[in-house]
C-alpha cells in the first residue's frame, strides 16, 4: 500500500477536508491490513479509483482489555 497526504480547501459535498491521508490499495495488499492501520474506503467522489482509502479520524479501543 502506498499512503499519502493531501492538502485541500474544505468540500463537504465530497467529505474532502483540508488534511486528509490517504492510502492507495496495491495488488498485493491484504484489505485486513487496510483496516487494521484504520483507514476506510474513500466514498466520496465515484469517478475516483476504488481502491483509494482514508484514515478515519476516531480512536479505535480494544474493549476485551478493559474488562
Amino acid at each position: 500500500m502506498k499512503i499519502f497526504c493531501s492538502e485541500y480547501t474544505n468540500n463537504y459535498q465530497t467529505y474532502t477536508f483540508g488534511w486528509a491521508v490517504y492510502c492507495l490499495l496495491e495488488k498485493l495488499d491484504e484489505l485486513d491490513a487496510v483496516y487494521d492501520l484504520g483507514f476506510l474506503p474513500y466514498s466520496g467522489m465515484p469517478e475516483m479509483q476504488e481502491d483509494v482509502f482514508y484514515l478515519a479520524r476516531g480512536i479505535r479501543i480494544n474493549l476485551s482489555k478493559l474488562a
